[in-house]
């Protein structure tokens, strides 16, 4: 019977066998079409998501125990060409029945389907992404093109994914030719396959070009895919008797069945079987009829990968094993209706791949069944069609380009490479590529060929032009010219293909340098049509085929299918502008972002994958499938439509952050341990909402029902509104679900470092409500300033009300900045006044000691003495401070007198100064600083005469100084104002008596500029405590009579400065607070060494001890305030310390006077004064 013959047997049974539904059941029996006859339009390049694992489980057809080397009994005489796709058993402990030891049944999925057509013909096909199926053409070539596809008035064609498919087979018929994905079963909406299948009559449709593509009009979720190679395979360095190439095989298919003895199955039973095999050769049908036959145009010179079924015992008489190797454990060769199915690298990567698409089979004697030992099968190699599988795909990954834009742009967008295309690069690695040039396809230069042709005597070797024997000894090399070879008589025409060996390597070295440049050549350029990456242009939408007329001639055809797997992995935003509906949606990218817009919305019909960036969803975002969120962040205030919401370790933030609003998830929720849910609380009541709802829809992978359940975990954080205040008290509702609440969330974040919030878990919602913890937690208890804070408002938070404005903002604060803040409200102006009110006092009782030593040295009655620039002094204080400083500076320590203004037992004088220094800063605040003070003095007084050798005078006395504490926004100015009683009287032994009594008002302005969060506040106070300063000195000159006077001294000073209790202005954190007294007594001895005469140095030194303790705290509460006073550390005093003076003056009508004052070994409170002056009297 003739090729065709059978062909049209065997499809005219089969279409008698699917003709009806109402003989379903007969189809166990039906048989494998040989040849099929549909025609698709065109394939698109397709990327793959999954990655079959099929090498261990699946059961293999058949393979033989052991191979034997024998001299073969029978030559070939003749070879037909039977297209055929299926795996068969050689029976050597294998079976082909499933259930039964040693089964080559494969049960399960693995991305392997079996072909139907409504019109009776069945193949095999290998799922090489969602919407793709790569198959042979000549399944489907035998009618015209855009005849495949129920849903446009073609021959209803599906592939189903079971091992057993007829349960599928049922399903798509009984569905009324339509894909139900609970039986594996998809329907195909569109077939493309290779013209160059059909162009030439010597192919008979099948040898040629045989590579076609399926589109499925429903997108293959959780089949596996397969990656496809798109290099060639290279020849192996030796061919040997037991593994030949060295390239291991595994050939899968719903074909036939039987044993390589036979018998054989004449029809299929729709199930999977799979087994081993080594690739024989890497040639033409032409290279291996030239050896069998002898040289002669065979017309078949497209390379195919070949491989023979080999008997294991080497027992059959049609076994001559035509491909030199040894059988497999299980050897298999493929039979009628594995046709499509994939010829699978199994060990030659870590990862399998597809090679080739099976076309064929072909036996060598009249009485040899097919599928049977002796036999071969021939596979369109991949490499040679790549670009036309690239180009025909109907799918198309595709990525945003970087930067922001919009989805309906067609220049936002660009191809990216295919993840299932496989090349071999230049280290022999398997990658993830495409080639450098253009696939050779069924005419072109293609030099690759390796293997060896045997005819049961010998071999030639089609890379090498070798002849050798079994064993692989060369009997004839490479170019010999010779017409018979000893012992193998000229049957073969031995010399006669040797000669066209030599002839044809030569002509392959020539192709070889052709197909060389033809492969520097450029790609063509990348277009969203020929499938190759980097094109843009483009609106990623998915169009299923439809019909469109010719403008020209009106003439129908479909359009190509074209389905969309999006990846947003460049930084940028796209904001989805129109309605879109593509397959597939990932979000990559860690600065990718995705916002649909009120008016967008965007299906995607497999599954969302945000594995990082930003969504963001005031629109509709929806998934038949589910939406997994692994890292990353979802906002908006639209709705996501999706069967779960698998929050695994990324953050939902309903609206924006900063802002309250509703996002709603139609479906379910699953927040997973390390997932976040991110809610905004504005005033009472106001908050981000997560609402989830369950819905029901019809899809195209069947009616999908979610619960609407929220299954919690993970964290839930809290943050306020900007610009809200959350207060006690506050409750909120954030999440409702209609299916119910199912677990509790794992944490959540205090909203402060005082607010917490408090969980409440109804049926089907979860609530919030802010309580107030404790500020004695929150602060660092080292810190005296923070604790007394805390105490103070820990205290007075039953006060609310009445400070809600300080409580509103220091609740909101998180623990560094409450921490840093309560440390900006250290009240170191108030300490900085004690320093400042210390020097003061001090400075005056000095310069009424040194004024009584002045006028008790000479003679000063009836004159008026000027100490400086007094008037300068006062008058440039009102104006400026500093300059009033520069005026003392220049002013005289020594008086300038007028003689003869006044009785002659009076004096007067009028005198000024300048003052600065530092002293300890609050001791507990931090930073700790010092207290830095600088003033003037002024004062005035007059002065009588008793006796001979007493005086006493009164005066008065203003000191006006200004302190900084340290830090920004706090000063404390202060005023002294004294009345000033003093005297003294030397008594004939030379002692000398002195006093001096003073009393008066020293006024102390504070002022804190501080803030809490948003809010400032200008606090200010004034007291007025009474300054008192009394004290007593002994002294004796003890050179009257020398030119030097040295002049010891002792005394006693009292000092107190009485404050009183004060209260701040200002609101918010304003204290109320009392100082108390701060008192000194003080023991002083020192002495004075002066020269007499117009040149006048002199020098002081005295010791100074302190008997008094000073307060070591003072208490404070707010204004208003209830509870204890909290207590604010006050600085140390020194116990002892020294002070030292110097000067000078000259006589004469030209007098210069210098003087310094300062205090030494002193901490508490460092002071200096300095005075200089230049008078000239005319």
């Amino acid at each position: 019977m003739t090729t065709n013959e059978l062909r049209t047997k065997r499809r005219a049974r089969n279409n008698l066998v699917l003709a009806s539904t109402s003989v379903i059941a007969c189809l166990a029996a039906a048989s494998a079409a040989q040849a099929q006859t549909s025609k698709p339009d065109f394939a698109i390049d397709i990327a793959q998501s999954a990655r079959p694992d099929f090498a261990i489980n699946a059961p293999q057809t058949s393979r033989p125990d052991f191979a034997v080397d024998v001299p073969q009994t029978a030559a070939p005489h003749f070879a037909e060409d039977m297209p055929q796709v299926a795996v068969e058993g050689p029976g050597e402990g294998y079976d082909v029945n499933p259930g039964q030891p040693g089964s080559i049944f494969q049960e399960g999925i693995n991305g392997v389907g079996q072909f139907y057509r409504a019109d009776g013909f069945v193949c095999t096909g290998s799922l090489i992404n969602p919407r793709t199926v790569l198959f042979a053409a000549h399944c489907v070539n035998d009618i015209g093109t855009d005849a495949f596809g129920s849903d446009t008035g073609g021959v209803p064609a599906a592939f189903s994914f079971q091992g057993d498919a007829v349960d599928g087979l049922r399903s798509w018929i009984r569905a009324g030719y339509s894909t139900v994905t609970e039986d594996a079963v998809y329907n195909v909406n569109q077939i493309l396959f290779n013209p160059q299948s059909i162009a030439r009559p010597e192919s008979q449709g099948f040898i040629e070009g045989d590579v076609a593509i399926a589109s499925l009009d429903t997108p293959a979720v959780g089949i596996p895919t397969w990656a496809i190679l798109f290099s060639p395979l290279s020849a192996p360095d030796s061919i040997d008797s037991a593994d030949g190439t060295g390239y291991h095989v595994i050939s899968t298919g719903y074909g036939i069945t039987g044993y390589g003895n036979g018998p054989t199955a004449e029809d299929v039973d729709f199930r999977r079987r799979a087994a081993e095999n080594m690739i024989g050769i890497l040639g033409s049908l032409n290279d291996r009829n030239d050896w069998l036959f002898g040289p002669d145009d065979y017309g078949l010179p497209q390379n195919l990968y070949q491989l023979d079924f080999d008997d294991p015992n080497r027992e059959n008489p049609y076994d001559f094993n035509v491909f030199k190797d040894d059988a497999q454990n299980p050897e298999g060769i493929t039979g009628g209706g594995d046709s499509g199915g994939p010829l699978i690298l199994d060990q030659e990567f870590a990862e399998q791949v597809v090679i080739g698409v099976l076309s064929g089979g072909s036996r060598f004697f009249g009485a040899q069944p097919y599928t049977t030992y002796g036999t071969t099968s021939f596979y369109q190699p991949l490499y040679l069609f790549w670009d036309w599988i690239a180009e025909n795909s109907p799918y198309r990954y595709v990525s945003a380009k970087e930067g922001d834009g919009m989805w309906s742009d067609p220049d936002h967008w660009v191809t990216t490479l295919d993840p299932a295309f496989r090349v071999i690069d230049a280290d022999g690695k398997l990658v993830n590529g495409i080639p450098t040039a253009p696939g050779a396809g069924a005419y072109g230069e293609d030099p690759n060929q390796f293997g060896q042709v045997c005819d049961g005597e010998a071999c030639v070797d089609l890379a090498t032009g070798d002849i050798v024997d079994y064993d692989g000894n060369v009997l004839v090399p490479a170019g010999t010219q010779t017409t018979e070879t000893a012992g193998l008589g000229d049957k073969s025409n031995i010399g006669k293909v040797a000669a066209l060996i030599s002839e044809n390597l030569a002509q392959a070295g020539t192709a070889g340098a052709t197909a060389a440049a033809v492969g520097t050549a450029a790609l063509p350029t990348a277009t969203i049509e020929n499938g190759l990456p980097g094109a843009s242009g483009f609106v990623p939408m998915n169009s299923d085929p439809y019909w469109v007329a010719d403008p020209q001639s009106g003439e129908l055809s479909l359009s190509k299918a074209r389905y969309y797997d999006v990846d947003l992995s460049a930084a940028g935003t796209t904001t989805m502008d129109m309605q879109a509906v593509i397959d597939h949606l990932v979000i990559s990218g860690d600065d990718a972002g995705l916002d649909v817009t009120a008016d967008g919305l965007l299906l995607s019909l497999t599954e969302i994958n945000q594995k990082r960036g930003k969504v963001n969803v005031d629109g509709l975002l929806a998934t038949y499938g589910d939406y997994s969120l692994t890292k990353g962040l979802i906002s908006g205030t639209g709705s996501i439509v999706a069967n779960v919401v698998d929050n695994v370790s990324g953050v939902i933030a309903p609206a924006t952050i900063g802002t309250t609003g509703t996002l709603t998830i139609n479906g379910s929720v699953m927040m997973a341990s390390a997932s976040g849910l991110a809610i905004d609380l504005g005033e009472n009541g106001v908050s981000d909402v997560l609402d989830v709802r369950g819905f029901a829809t019809d899809s195209p992978f069947g009616t999908i029902v979610t619960s609407g359940i929220a299954n919690l975990g993970g964290a839930v954080m809290f943050t306020a509104t900007d610009g809200t205040i959350i207060r006690p008290g506050y409750s909120y509702t954030f999440l409702t679900a209609d299916g119910g609440i199912t677990s509790q969330f794992n944490a959540t974040n205090p909203i402060s470092a005082v607010l917490f919030p408090e969980l409440t878990y109804g049926a089907d919602s979860v609530s919030v409500r802010i309580v107030a913890g404790s500020y004695a937690q929150a602060v660092d208890r080292a810190s005296g300033i923070q604790t007394a804070y805390a105490g103070l408002l820990d205290r007075n938070r039953a006060q609310y009300d009445k400070y809600s404005n300080l409580y509103g903002a220091m609740d909101m604060l998180q623990t560094a900045p409450l921490r840093a803040t309560l440390e900006s409200l250290a009240p170191r102006a108030q300490t900085a006044a004690i320093g400042s009110g210390t020097a003061m006092v001090e400075a005056n009782a000095r310069f009424f000691a040194n004024r009584i030593d002045r006028v008790r040295d000479g003679n000063a009655g009836g004159t008026l003495a000027l100490y400086g620039q007094p008037m300068q002094i006062a008058s440039a204080a009102s104006l400026n401070p500093a300059m009033a400083v520069n005026v003392a500076n220049e002013a005289s320590a020594q008086p300038m007198v007028e003689e003869g203004v006044l009785p002659d037992d009076m004096s007067a004088f009028i005198a000024g100064g300048y003052i600065n220094g530092n002293s300890r800063g609050m001791p507990t605040a931090s930073p700790y600083v010092r207290n830095e003070f600088d003033g003037f003095f002024v004062a005035g007084g007059v002065e009588k005469a008793v006796d001979t050798n007493g005086m006493f005078g009164i005066a008065f006395s203003y000191t006006d100084i200004n302190g900084d504490p340290g830090v920004p926004g706090q000063k404390a100015d202060s005023k002294l104002y004294q009345l000033t009683f003093y005297s003294a009287t030397t008594f004939a032994n030379g002692i000398s008596l002195d006093s001096q009594i003073s009393g008066g008002a020293y006024s102390v302005n504070t002022e804190r500029n501080v803030t809490i969060g948003a809010d400032s506040y200008d606090l200010t106070a004034r007291d007025t405590a009474f300054a008192l300063t009394g004290e007593v000195g002994l002294s004796k000159d003890l050179t009257p009579a020398s030119a030097l006077s040295i002049t010891p001294r002792i005394a006693g000073r009292f000092t107190r400065i009485g404050f009183t209790p004060t209260a701040e202005q200002g609101g918010g954190p304003a204290l109320q607070y009392d100082l108390g007294n701060y008192d000194s007594l003080q023991g002083r001895a020192g002495v004075k060494v002066a020269t007499k005469g117009r040149f006048q140095p002199y020098a002081t030194a005295t010791f100074v001890h302190d008997f008094k303790d000073k307060p070591a705290a003072f208490g404070a509460n707010f204004v208003g305030g209830v509870g204890p006073n909290a207590l604010f550390a006050m600085p140390g005093s020194d116990k002892n310390w020294g002070e030292l003076g110097a000067g000078i003056s000259t006589g004469g009508r030209v007098s210069v006077s210098a003087e310094a004052f300062t205090t030494v070994a002193r901490s508490d409170v460092e002071y200096q004064t300095y005075r200089a002056s230049l008078r000239i009297a005319f």
